[in-house]
């Protein structure tokens, strides 16, 4: 107890006699970081260069076009970047040269940003690919990784099962259970992402998950964990109830993937910011990933039991913007425990632009219904309609919704009748 109380009295004397100040940290010195995961499935390779925070000023405004991943902070430009199979001598591609200015106009450009030629370098599965990057102020980064191979993946929903890609899997929100599991012949773990696209056919994740191992399974009551992080970016508050993953009325895009080594213990490991450790590092002279990863999408037409009287199939025919229009409609609420005055539905038909085959989604206030259809111009894929269509809903019988545009001009209306 003396020794406990002489601790505290010591403690005591050391709060009190301490005073903090600013003190001003030098800059650290700069490391290379390396993004480059290397896709066989892929025409196209490219890699990223970088370098850590180092305390001084950002380069990211010197950006020229979005580019494959996020945007450098501290691009590193002028470096020497290729990539060699070491196990193919007499490949056609040889040492393949990585170029920040390719020559396809289509490719993205930034600084930073470096693009393999088309169908390079030479890769079968089992192959260890050798990476060397030297940068003009004579760093040095090397890697290795073997190339990544699959025999087939499969997708499965209550014993139905496609191999991926295929056709589209029928998948009921209230019971359903989602398996993918992939057949490698070279490789170590799967990679299971799960997203819906937006109103520009961009897919939003909902879903992401990698195990180490070559199954994995996704329950229908699967919540969507990214939306507490969305939600804090966009200074929201997050509802008492966080939504499904599943929605039913919206087309859902499953991703599967295999990865070797390198890249499972880059995405499930991550270096703590004060000390640096935790991150599980496979290159030489730099940090980051030099690894190699093979994936397939499959389309998820999500479904659910009808337990509301306001779910169900329309048909929706009228003028809008001075163009006949003629859809279906497959609508379904929020799950049970969610908020269910959130809607979604599968839209097929002639729309304001010409066919139309998506998803929409709408409020319900009570039976009243606010549900927007987006659709692309097919001549401008930039550009989207957005009509809102706006009025009371019945459960049998026909009624009138009013169509407006993005200014809530009206510009016609609908009737609609139940299926």
């Amino acid at each position: 107890m003396r020794r406990d109380i002489l601790l505290v009295l010591c403690l005591a004397a050391f709060a009190t006699s301490c005073e903090f100040g600013e003190i001003e940290i030098p800059e650290g010195e700069p490391m290379v970081v390396v993004h480059a995961i290397i896709r066989p499935d892929k025409a196209r390779q490219w890699i990223l260069v970088e370098q850590t925070l180092t305390g001084a000023a950002s380069a990211a405004d010197t950006l020229e076009m979005v580019i494959p991943g996020d945007a450098p902070l501290l691009p590193i430009t002028g470096a020497f970047v290729s990539v060699t199979n070491a196990n193919m001598p007499d490949d056609p591609c040889g040492e393949t040269m990585f170029s920040e200015t390719p020559i396809d106009p289509e490719l993205a450009r930034s600084l930073g940003l470096y693009w393999g030629p088309r169908d390079c370098p030479t890769m079968r599965p089992g192959d260890t690919l050798a990476l060397r990057i030297e940068t003009a102020d004579g760093h040095v980064v090397t890697g290795r990784t073997e190339v990544v191979g699959v025999e087939g993946m499969v997708l499965r929903v209550n014993g139905d099962s496609i191999v991926v890609p295929g056709p589209p899997l029928l998948f009921n929100r209230d019971a359903d259970t989602l398996e993918a599991e992939v057949f490698p012949s070279v490789g170590r773990a799967i990679q299971v992402e799960i997203a819906h696209p937006d109103s520009l056919n961009a897919l939003e994740p909902v879903f992401f998950m990698l195990v180490d191992s070559t199954a994995m399974t996704v329950p229908w009551d699967m919540i969507n964990f990214f939306e507490e992080f969305l939600e804090e970016d966009e200074d929201t508050t997050s509802s008492d109830a966080p939504s499904s993953v599943f929605v039913a009325g919206k087309q859902h895009t499953v991703t599967v993937a295999l990865m070797d080594d390198n890249v499972f213990d880059y995405e499930r490991t991550g270096n703590m910011q004060l000390s640096g450790r935790g991150f599980v590092n496979h290159l030489v002279g730099g940090i980051g990933v030099f690894g190699s990863l093979v994936g397939e999408m499959n389309d998820l037409r999500v479904v659910s039991t009808l337990d509301d009287d306001r779910e169900g199939g329309y048909r929706m025919a009228g003028t809008i913007q001075g163009v006949p229009v003629d859809i279906s409609l497959e609508l379904y609420v929020a799950a049970a425990g969610e908020d269910t005055t959130h809607a979604a539905a599968f839209v097929e038909g002639d729309w304001v632009l010409g066919p139309l085959n998506s998803s929409a989604e709408g409020i319900f206030t009570g039976n009243a219904l606010a549900l927007t259809i987006y659709q692309i111009d097919p001549t401008d894929p930039e550009s989207v309609s957005a009509i809102l269509l706006s009025g009371n809903t019945q459960t049998s019988g026909s009624f009138n919704l009013e169509a407006y545009d993005r200014e809530l001009t009206a510009v016609g209306s609908v009737t609609v009748t139940r299926n």
